[in-house]
């Protein structure tokens, strides 16, 4: 029970070709001693190896970022990128069929409701087409409800 531990070396693996479980005993105590073993070094290998062969097959970006310091380059393309993605955004949204009135008509509005001038507002509302005439009318009253 209490044998020596021997590294599994060339000279210790001709002599202990078939114990096995002395190989393990003596890595298990490897492993205590040195907190490393087999299968954690080779987890290890595997990922620096992945992270060396993405790092040599990834090509170089070459833009008008290049000749900056490579965090800030970074920054820069990132804030690119969500700039770019907003403006898709935005331009993928409808807009809102028909024509859209312009602020100084609405200030009119807002002016002619203010003053409880309804004629007025009528002979407004009247000089302008009936799409317009529309949209006025909605707004009027979404105004009048929310002073």
């Amino acid at each position: 029970m209490n044998k020596p531990l021997l590294p599994p070396t060339a000279a210790t693996c001709k002599a202990v070709t078939t114990d096995w479980s002395a190989r393990r005993r003596w890595w298990a105590a490897k492993k205590k001693r040195t907190g490393c073993d087999w299968p954690g070094l080779w987890a290890f290998d595997r990922d620096v190896v992945a992270l060396a062969i993405r790092a040599r097959s990834d090509p170089a970006v070459l833009d008008e970022y290049s000749n900056l310091l490579p965090t800030w380059g970074a920054a820069c393309r990132r804030a690119d990128a969500e700039y770019r993605e907003r403006q898709a955004k935005l331009a993928s949204t409808s807009v809102k069929a028909g024509p859209r009135l312009a602020v100084s008509t609405l200030d009119a509005v807002d002016y002619l409701l203010k003053q409880d001038d309804w004629q007025a507002l009528k002979n407004f509302i009247a000089k302008h087409p009936p799409s317009e005439a529309k949209q006025i009318i909605a707004y009027a009253k979404e105004r009048k409800l929310c002073p």
